[in-house]
């Protein structure tokens, strides 16, 4: 314990903490370690890299890219993405189409030469044949699209409606007279050319009757 004051030398009472005379601190406290400010700088860059890796974690994936960036900010490059989805689509469709054209195409050449290779009568069988068909399937259509056609226009349908109803009809008609030459063409020994009257037919009616289905199915 002091007995005089180390600043002005002057006796001080026991104990004292503060100099009576010169009123100087008398208790010394201990200097507390610092840190180097660098690792304080340190600890809490670590702290950033911790938190944004966590961040990333919880949100699904690695940091947005440019192109997505651009996209929540930029509507027209959504309309571009939409238009070449829509680009890539058609092209895939009409691909499709065209494969089943060739198809179609190499099994009307096999079925051509097989053709070629009958007799007359043969032919004239498979042409009464195929006629059968396509009327039993014609005929039921055909009263289908009548009757309702029918009650559309007494019902007092647009007349948008009454003229597809009339498109149909004639549509129906022609391909009824291109079967009727055929029959004639096939009854005259004349079966090459009946043949290819009836694929035409054919390929006509499949087109009408997917129409005259749509049509029925609205309507």
């Amino acid at each position: 314990m002091r007995s005089a004051c180390p600043h002005c030398e002057k006796p001080i009472p026991p104990a004292s903490m503060v100099c009576p005379h010169c009123h100087s601190l008398l208790v010394q406290f201990e200097e507390q370690p610092k840190w180097p400010a660098y690792l304080g700088y340190g600890f809490l860059i670590v702290l950033m890299i911790v938190g944004v890796v966590v961040l990333i974690q919880y949100s699904g994936g690695g940091p947005p890219s440019e192109a997505e960036e651009r996209q929540a900010i930029d509507p027209a490059l959504q309309r571009e993405q939409e238009e070449a989805r829509k680009i890539q689509e058609r092209r895939r469709e009409l691909l499709l189409r065209i494969e089943e054209g060739k198809k179609l195409a190499e099994e009307r050449r096999k079925d051509q030469e097989d053709w070629a290779r009958e007799d007359t009568e043969k032919k004239q069988a498979y042409i009464q044949g195929a006629y059968k068909e396509f009327d039993d399937k014609a005929t039921r259509l055909q009263a289908r699209l009548l009757q309702r056609g029918e009650e559309l226009i007494q019902a007092g349908a647009a007349v948008e409606v009454q003229e597809k109803i009339e498109g149909l009809l004639e549509e129906m008609d022609l391909i009824n007279g291109h079967v009727e030459r055929m029959l004639v063409l096939a009854a005259e020994g004349k079966v090459d050319q009946a043949r290819v009257i009836l694929d035409a037919a054919r390929d006509r009616y499949k087109r009408f009757s997917l129409e005259a289905e749509a049509f029925l199915l609205k309507n």
